[in-house]
């Protein structure tokens, strides 16, 4: 894998835990001014239930899998391209549920693409040359 590709990782990481931890904070604070419209497309019938899945998927998972993977956990390179692809799945069921609604989720979908791509590239055996 490219020498840049671990601190990448580390980093979108990172930054995906800080914006989970800010967004949980404002959906528990009331919402972050989305109005009830937003929460009644939801599944969530609080603000403190979207922040608490939020928390756990978006902040509580990334954090697990970036431990292991500076731990070095054999599994953790598995575990991020899951992740990538769970945050993919979590902007597209956003978006399906209550629309596009800011520019974080097309950011945040492509945060998720280049972990799925990029923990896909080190799962993938280096080629050999003749």
């Amino acid at each position: 894998m490219p020498r840049v590709a671990r601190p990448l990782l580390t980093f979108l990481e990172l930054f995906t835990i800080v914006g989970a931890l800010v967004g949980t904070w404002g959906l528990a604070q009331g919402g972050m001014g989305m109005g009830d419209q937003v929460l009644r497309a939801s599944p969530f019938t609080t603000w403190d239930q979207a922040a608490l899945a939020l928390f756990l998927v978006n902040a509580v998972t990334p954090a697990v899998v970036l431990v292991a993977a500076l731990g070095r956990a054999r599994w953790a390179t598995w575990a991020q391209l899951v992740y990538g692809l769970v945050l993919i799945g979590w902007i597209a069921g956003q978006v399906a549920f209550v629309g596009y609604i800011s520019l974080l989720q097309p950011l945040m979908a492509g945060v998720g693409m280049l972990i799925t791509v990029l923990a896909s590239l080190e799962l993938v055996p280096p080629m050999r040359t003749a």
